[in-house]
């Protein structure tokens, strides 16, 4: 996998997020009329998701079948889709709340903290993998947390 795709889907997601989040906090708590540029929120989102089946999504993929052995990959596969669906119903379930309580705009802004700390954290600690073996990548995390 590459690291700086992801370095990429993630600064571009996270400013994605921000601008959106921005939007609708000008839309809803300021005097200013933005109204007119609805379509920059719609633009925004199609960037996001664009930036995401391109970059996050594919490289988090390629790692997890990059940073397990074939005879655990399974387990590591089914756990990090086990992952994803809680997260994704977690999210699910505060998105209204968070609305109603905030505004629209305070998940946007939620969604760019969670990108910006898994952003940070992948540059900190995952290894490239691009063009490696197995076992040079289990000897470079050995050497990264040991």
């Amino acid at each position: 996998s590459d690291v700086n795709e992801l370095m990429v889907s993630c600064v571009g997601t996270l400013l994605c997020q921000v601008c959106t989040g921005t939007y609708y906090y000008v839309l809803t708590n300021t005097s200013l009329d933005v109204a007119a540029y609805s379509w920059i929120a719609v633009v925004l989102i199609i960037v996001y998701s664009g930036l995401c089946t391109f970059g996050m999504y594919p490289v988090c993929s390629a790692y997890t079948s990059e940073l397990f052995s074939s005879n655990t990959r399974g387990i590591a596969s089914s756990l990090s889709a086990i992952n994803v669906t809680i997260a994704s119903f977690l999210i699910l379930v505060i998105y209204q709340p968070i609305t109603d309580y905030i505004g629209l705009y305070a998940n946007f802004y939620f969604y760019s903290v969670v990108i910006f700390t898994g952003g940070v954290y992948f540059y900190l600690y995952a290894p490239e993998t691009k063009g490696k073996s197995f076992l040079q990548i289990k000897r470079e995390l050995e050497s990264l947390y040991s």
